[in-house]
């Protein structure tokens, strides 16, 4: 049997207040303008993740035609979201950051400092991989990192794509790496 290797990203799920806003708000910033679907149901599959308890939300999927995952923007229908008390920083557990990926890193440094919604996380570096890179936080507080990944879909004259992975914060690297690099590769 061939070895197989799992690699990319689907989407990544946002949770938000106001879904109208935060949709413009994404295709404003990332060019997240091509809806896959909408819905406004009870999302069934989630139970595990919200106390056995259905929860009804709308969400969307969202894509960038130059490729990469998408953003699963999604809000509650019947409730009002609870916002964390701190800032999430490296080291804590979970999801830290979603990569974003850019053909031109420095490009779109330029592009993300003219735009007043988004905050820039230090400068322009090197990242592990010897590429550009930079992390950057929206209004809603979610950290992004901008990697470089050269292939297009679509060239849309975009410096940004989708999703191409992310950041996740474990309690313990060694069994982590079990998963993350002997079974999903």
């Amino acid at each position: 049997m061939d070895k197989y290797i799992i690699s990319g990203i689907q989407q990544i799920g946002i949770g938000v207040e106001n879904f109208s806003e935060a949709w413009k708000h994404y295709i404003d910033v990332f060019n997240m303008d091509i809806r896959i679907l909408e819905d406004d149901t009870v999302a069934e599959l989630m139970l595990p993740y919200t106390g056995g308890s259905p929860q009804k939300r709308h969400a969307c999927i969202a894509l960038n035609m130059q490729g990469g995952g998408g953003f699963e923007i999604w809000q509650y229908s019947e409730r009002k979201p609870k916002t964390i008390d701190f800032d999430i920083n490296f080291g804590d557990y979970g999801v830290i950051a979603a990569k974003i990926k850019s053909r031109n890193v420095e490009q779109s440094y330029e592009e993300f400092s003219k735009k007043k919604e988004i905050q820039i996380l230090g400068n322009l570096s090197k990242g592990i991989d010897g590429n550009k890179t930079f992390f950057i936080k929206d209004k809603y507080g979610n950290i992004f990192q901008i990697i470089y990944d050269n292939y297009i879909l679509r060239d849309e004259k975009r410096s940004t794509g989708g999703i191409v992975g992310g950041i996740i914060g474990v309690s313990n690297i060694e069994k982590s790496l079990v998963v993350y690099r002997d079974i999903l590769g």
